[in-house]
């Protein structure tokens, strides 16, 4: 609405005044609200102010913060440039034969020499045919102890097992022993460096003439002893608690392991499958007597334990 006002002293030339709308609002509670403009629209708000000191900090620790960061991804660039392309100015030399790669570690295969050449060696299972027996009988003797023999077997002479638990198990008592150790399992943790590691052949059928750092292990101890036995140079072979099948429900003559799964008929099977197979590899190779007439074992020859060690 436009309004003209009139100066009283000069009625000829009206002065125009021009009145600004005012918007009135009215709410649900008929109270009236002017919309007036905002006192402080123009009042200048001084923001909160930093001493030099806080300010020099505040940018170190974002230096700080760059400069570790650029690092950071500086060296996964590094690390991604070493495992996808390998430097062509340091080639990585070849394994040799006796050598494996297990958990990014190479492993160096020992070698075993034939020390024991035309001589007897006796072989001490686990079976509980051996209960009661005088360890005593063995002293002198060319003696391999299978697994947990060692504790009774009098040294010195050789402990041998393929089960990377039986170390675990045993490792402080094993480490401690001062006679030959050998093994073929691969997957030890902070295994002793006295500890000869061979490689395991992995065949089902036994190869009398593998290399030195070789060994066929097949699925047990027992039967990785006995080509151990051979290698080393054993013209007659006993064979002392090779059962192969529990005794009275013992299923070994000491107190057994913490895992213990060999009391199945159908292991006992399966490792007397390995004995079978390959008897007539390892008749021709040594002569070889089990000790014990009950054994599951029957393709070697018997020998009473006392004509044995006689």
């Amino acid at each position: 609405m436009r309004v003209f006002l009139c100066n009283k002293y000069s009625m000829s030339s009206p002065k125009i005044n021009y009145i600004k709308p005012v918007m009135i609002h009215v709410n649900k509670g008929n109270t009236v609200k002017k919309n007036l403009p905002n006192q402080n629209a123009n009042k200048h708000v001084q923001p909160n102010r930093v001493s030099v000191e806080e300010r020099r900090i505040r940018l170190e620790r974002v230096r700080n913060y760059q400069l570790a960061n650029s690092q950071r991804k500086m060296e996964n660039m590094q690390n991604r440039h070493s495992v996808n392309q390998p430097n062509v100015n340091q080639p990585k030399e070849p394994l040799r034969k006796d050598e494996v790669v297990s958990a990014g570690k190479v492993i160096k295969f020992g070698s075993i020499e034939p020390i024991w050449k035309d001589q007897d060696v006796y072989i001490v299972g686990g079976g509980p045919s051996l209960t009661g027996f005088d360890f005593n009988r063995l002293s002198g003797k060319n003696v391999i102890a299978v697994n947990k023999a060692y504790t009774q077997v009098i040294m010195p002479y050789v402990l041998y097992w393929t089960d990377a638990r039986f170390y675990n198990w045993y490792k402080s008592e094993i480490d401690y022993l001062k006679c030959t150790k050998i093994t073929t399992s691969l997957s030890i943790k902070d295994i002793s460096p006295d500890v000869i590691i061979l490689k395991n052949r992995g065949s089902k059928e036994m190869d009398i003439n593998a290399a030195a750092h070789e060994i066929c292990a097949g699925n047990n101890s027992g039967y990785g002893a006995i080509h151990l036995a051979i290698k080393m140079g054993a013209k007659r072979i006993y064979l002392l608690g090779y059962d192969l099948q529990p005794a009275e429900k013992k299923t070994h003559w000491h107190s057994g392991y913490p895992a213990n799964t060999t009391h199945k008929d159908s292991v006992y099977k399966s490792m007397l499958d390995y004995f079978t197979k390959n008897a007539h590899i390892i008749n021709a190779a040594a002569e070889v007597y089990n000790v014990n007439k009950k054994s599951a074992i029957t393709c070697f020859k018997f020998c009473s334990l006392d004509d044995a060690l006689g």
